[in-house]
């Protein structure tokens, strides 16, 4: 694993898909064949019911290939099972919002069960000056759901089983309805996405500035935040975001592969005891241009191409490891639903509680200027950000 790493990084991105994708169908060749068919099958159904099918469809089933073959153990068989057999989203509410423009930023955000974050996530990004809000709600019954319904966003849910694939599939049907050639930004409902300068410069800035650099897919840290004391402990009268305001600043490091320009590492490497030959990827492209023929994925969209030459210009504050925080990995360990049967959980769950990711090299994060102590980010800063 690390001989074929050390090789990818040194390939051109195009070339190093080669002997990632070859290592895929090797191990999984049965799983892959089977679904190669189904999209062949829903290429050919599509094309007789839409005679007039153009390139950036047949783009979209090509890019689906491949999807199939990469994230053949990320829930690929579940993309294909709710993108095209489940059926759609039901709309709770529409928000008040009214026309939205083709410049405008669309949020994405699919959420179970976390009423104390999703109010963070809320009021971070309409701070931050986006407008419109779309969340897909899973069936939550802890007064989530009811929270979304009195704001001025739009609600959809789905009944339908938690899986990688399946919320790549949820994504793929928002856009589906709100269009492609826009801007989305997609978060989970524990990550604030964030950039230096944001407290007086709006994401459409940003935006500006990433398309004049011909950026559209915009590259972020998932900076995990944590506090002083040990992560899943929290003092109930604090607000969270005051008491996980520390992050590392030097732990993170550059393994590109042939899906992007990766960062692994940070104090989830740096603490917890993972599996020989398992670095879980800190990069995502939050920010992103969408066309028709793209595909979200939940670090790398495809096609992958597009992940090379994006700066590392913004972080998602990750809110991980908080209370009761340590009772939701059980059950998803349990169930084995995530990346490899849930491998990084278990190494979660393995480790319990009395945990502290805080060290003398942690920084305290005070407003998004405090993000230049990263320095892979402040580099880029003067040429995309405000820093």
């Amino acid at each position: 694993m690390q001989i074929l790493r050390k090789m990818v990084n040194v390939l051109p991105p195009r070339l190093s898909e080669l002997p990632i994708g070859v290592k895929h169908y090797l191990f999984n060749r049965k799983e892959i064949k089977a679904m190669l068919r189904e999209v062949s099958f829903y290429e050919k159904k599509y094309n007789d019911e839409h005679p007039e099918t153009n390139l950036q469809t047949k783009r979209f089933f090509n890019n689906l290939r491949k999807y199939c073959l990469f994230f053949d153990r990320a829930g690929a068989d579940s993309f294909l099972k709710s993108y095209f057999s489940y059926g759609d989203l039901h709309l709770l509410k529409k928000s008040s919002c009214g026309e939205l423009s083709s410049d405008s930023v669309i949020l994405i955000c699919c959420v179970y069960n976390d009423a104390r974050r999703i109010k963070k996530v809320y009021e971070h990004h309409k701070t931050i000056g986006v407008s419109h809000f779309v969340f897909v709600d899973n069936m939550s019954d802890d007064g989530t759901t009811q929270w979304l319904l009195s704001q001025d966003v739009d609600v959809y849910q789905t009944d339908e089983k938690y899986s990688a694939g399946a919320k790549a599939a949820w994504v793929r049907k928002i856009q589906d309805i709100y269009g492609y050639d826009r801007w989305y930004l997609i978060v989970d409902s524990d990550e604030l996405f964030s950039y230096v300068g944001m407290e007086d410069n709006s994401i459409e800035n940003l935006i500006q500035k990433a398309a004049q650099n011909n950026c559209f897919r915009v590259r972020s840290l998932l900076l995990d935040m944590y506090p002083e004391h040990d992560i899943y402990k929290e003092s109930p009268e604090k607000d969270f975001l005051s008491e996980y305001r520390f992050f590392d600043c030097d732990s993170y490091y550059y393994a590109r592969d042939c899906r992007g320009e990766m960062l692994r590492g940070g104090p989830r490497a740096r603490v917890f005891d993972y599996p020989k030959g398992y670095d879980n990827p800190l990069t995502k492209y939050p920010l992103v241009y969408f066309s028709k023929e793209d595909i979200w994925g939940d670090h790398t969209p495809v096609p992958f191409k597009k992940n090379f030459g994006c700066p590392l210009i913004s972080v998602l504050r990750h809110y991980k490891f908080m209370d009761g925080d340590l009772q939701k990995y059980e059950r998803i360990a349990e169930k084995g639903n995530y990346y490899g049967n849930s491998v990084e959980y278990k190494a979660y769950v393995k480790r319990g509680v009395g945990v502290s990711f805080f060290f003398s090299g942690s920084k305290e994060y005070q407003n998004s200027y405090s993000l230049n102590e990263l320095m892979l980010l402040a580099k880029n800063a003067n040429t995309y950000g405000w820093g």
